[in-house]
């Protein structure tokens, strides 16, 4: 909570098992090692203590998290950050039962709220949500680790950064996934073999299982969202800063007065080099 002592010190065992104070986490991209007892965070090492550098800079009282997975995520930014309200959202309508079992031994029902059956893309029921949990309450951080997929990305920021106080921040992970992807099956595509294509098709497969087109050529990738987000930095003031890493941007929200009925992150900066016109190569 806001004013009291922060979190326990953080001890990692190798690379994948932390533990703050009494609670113990498991940290890696492929989870299938993840042993009992330990809450499971799809995330490495690196992009976890990101997140602890990311702590130092609060206090953060009202957070927002867009991607619940096994809840292991969410329990371990209520140990970092301490907030007096953190609201998580899902696509998942199925608990996770590691998160409410967390919630419920430490004693955090009124302030960890997970809610289950939410598309991030639906701006209505995102908005319904906020007001009934945090009745108008600045924001002070949000973090996007939900579908990865550019409409709802963009949806979800835009009913969110318009609601971030001044100098507050909204983290959006894996930007360029579509990128990296891309990238390495050129590679595999050069060496021979069929490992490209069926890397392809599990991406496929999971990126319509998110309500996204998955079909080729990706036009509107999430990189796309970064690229507007440096026009609309260049523009105004609406955004402060921005800072790019291979895992995360995270967007500083400016003094600039938004109006969170109608806010269109278009309208802060113009496209006047065309340079988010689709490419005839694709």
């Amino acid at each position: 909570m806001a004013g009291e002592p922060g979190p326990p010190p953080l001890v990692w065992d190798g690379d994948q098992r932390l533990r703050i104070g009494a609670v113990d986490f498991y940290c890696d991209h492929d989870l299938r090692g993840a042993p009992a007892g330990h809450l499971a965070v799809m995330k490495p090492r690196a992009v976890v203590e990101a997140y602890v550098r990311l702590s130092a800079d609060g206090p953060w009282d009202t957070v927002v998290e867009l991607g619940i997975h096994r809840g292991g995520s969410t329990a371990l930014l209520q140990e970092l950050l301490q907030p007096e309200r953190l609201l998580a959202v899902d696509l998942s309508e199925t608990p996770a039962a590691p998160l409410t079992d967390y919630i419920a031994t430490k004693g955090l029902e009124t302030v960890v709220r997970p809610r289950y059956g939410v598309d991030q893309g639906d701006r209505s029921l995102l908005r319904g949500i906020l007001e009934e949990e945090l009745g108008g309450r600045a924001l002070d951080l949000v973090l996007d680790d939900a579908s990865h997929l550019y409409d709802p990305t963009l949806a979800s920021f835009e009913v969110l950064f318009p609601l971030l106080r001044p100098g507050g921040r909204f983290v959006i992970e894996d930007w360029c996934w579509e990128d990296r992807l891309r990238a390495d099956m050129r590679r595999m595509r050069a060496q021979g073999g069929q490992e490209a294509e069926r890397l392809q098709e599990r991406i496929t497969a999971v990126v319509r299982e998110r309500g996204g087109d998955a079909g080729p050529p990706q036009t509107r990738p999430l990189s796309r969202l970064a690229l507007q987000l440096v026009l609309a930095r260049a523009a105004g003031d609406a955004i402060a800063g921005l800072t790019f890493g291979r895992s995360w941007t995270v967007v500083e929200r400016g003094p600039a007065a938004l109006d969170p009925t109608s806010f269109r992150l278009a309208d802060l900066g113009f496209d006047s080099f065309r340079q988010l016109a689709p490419r005839a190569d694709g």
